[in-house]
């Protein structure tokens, strides 16, 4: 079973399990190869609880 702390909201109709995240924009991410809207809302919290260190595979753009 998956930590809580694993899934975050990313908007009010989308909560996403963040080891699956692979790209984060502006306006949205990616997970699993589909494009999932990030919300106004929700975008610098989600941001901010990422703490990937450089050289991680994630690519913040």
């Amino acid at each position: 079973m998956s930590s809580a702390s694993t899934f975050s909201r990313v908007h009010r109709s989308y909560l996403v399990n963040k080891s699956y995240v692979e790209v984060i924009g502006k306006t949205s991410l990616r997970v699993a190869g589909e494009e999932i809207p990030l919300g106004e809302n929700y975008r610098s919290i989600f941001k901010g609880s990422q703490g990937h260190l450089p050289g991680d595979p994630l690519n913040l753009i």
